[in-house]
């Protein structure tokens, strides 16, 4: 994405998930907007939404980018 504004990530995801359904699990980084540093849990409006979904969201260890080169889609209900 090019930018980390919310309301932008939520109309690519919108996208996304009408493409290609909604996956099983999303990995992301600890930062805005997949995570929300001074939120309840360090849920983000976006991560909530995620799981409301059904979406489980996995984070990767804070300081370790490496565990997000990872770059596959899996689980991808049709």
């Amino acid at each position: 994405m090019s930018t980390t504004q919310e309301d932008f990530a939520f109309a690519v995801f919108e996208r996304v998930f009408d493409e290609f359904g909604l996956p099983k699990a999303i990995r992301t980084d600890n930062g805005v907007p997949f995570a929300g540093p001074n939120a309840l849990y360090g849920l983000s409006k976006l991560s909530v939404w995620w799981l409301r979904l059904g979406i489980a969201i996995e984070r990767i260890k804070p300081g370790h980018p490496e565990q997000n080169t990872v770059t596959y889609v899996t689980g991808i209900d049709p």
